[in-house]
């Protein structure tokens, strides 16, 4: 099983910088109607030093590596740490598709460059549409 997300509850909305409860890997997650938090954690971490010494104790986890998202719930246990909300889109890059539509809407964003990937994008069409 490979886990590519976890989810972080909080303890509390309204504000971007929020305590959180645990962290567990999404993939583990029981399957209802509502989900237990809205916030994923999108790989950017600023952790405390104390996490090294709780890795060194973990044993191997999911594809036989030591799981951040194990340490993160130990240390969740023992002292507070938090989660912060970040304005702005989010991307996903885990697959091929979603690294070809980043790049795309990227390139299009850009003002030197949108003018050719517009004009690529409508031949591509109207090549498509002639088969």
């Amino acid at each position: 099983m490979t886990i590519k997300k976890a989810v972080i509850p909080t303890a509390g909305l309204g504000t971007r910088f929020l305590p959180a409860t645990k962290a567990q890997p999404k993939e583990m997650l029981p399957v209802v109607d509502e989900a237990p938090s809205m916030i994923a954690v999108m790989g950017r971490y600023v952790l405390k030093p104390s996490i090294f010494d709780i890795l060194e104790t973990l044993d191997p986890g999911a594809g036989n590596e030591i799981q951040l998202t194990d340490a993160l719930r130990k240390q969740c246990a023992a002292s507070q740490i938090h989660a912060v909300c970040l304005d702005g889109q989010r991307y996903g890059i885990g697959d091929k598709f979603g690294y070809l539509r980043v790049s795309i809407e990227m390139a299009l964003a850009r003002p030197e460059m949108r003018g050719q990937v517009l004009n690529y994008l409508e031949g591509l069409r109207e090549k498509i549409a002639v088969k």
